[in-house]
């Protein structure tokens, strides 16, 4: 929510949840390896679903630090080393 927040509601505790919905098909877009390109097609279909006008740009940016961060993640939580 702090780097994609479409109907601009990170501010609101109340909203913590709003954006769970994507979670699902954004991880397992990450896990076919996903070109930020095809995650920012989501993503730009997420908003337009919310009757908002996409932000490609933003979104794509967006994308790129969900692919780059991925593969971290992942390595933290492999056998053999603690948990974060």
């Amino acid at each position: 929510m702090e780097k994609w927040d479409p109907i601009g509601v990170k501010n609101s505790p109340e909203a913590a949840d709003e954006y769970d919905g994507y979670r699902a098909r954004i991880m397992q877009l990450l896990r076919e390896e996903a070109s930020p390109a095809r995650i920012a097609d989501f993503l730009d279909a997420a908003v337009q679903g919310m009757g908002l006008n996409p932000r490609r740009d933003s979104d794509l940016v967006v994308a790129e630090l969900l692919v780059r961060w991925y593969p971290d993640s992942i390595a933290r939580w492999k056998p053999g080393r603690s948990a974060p």
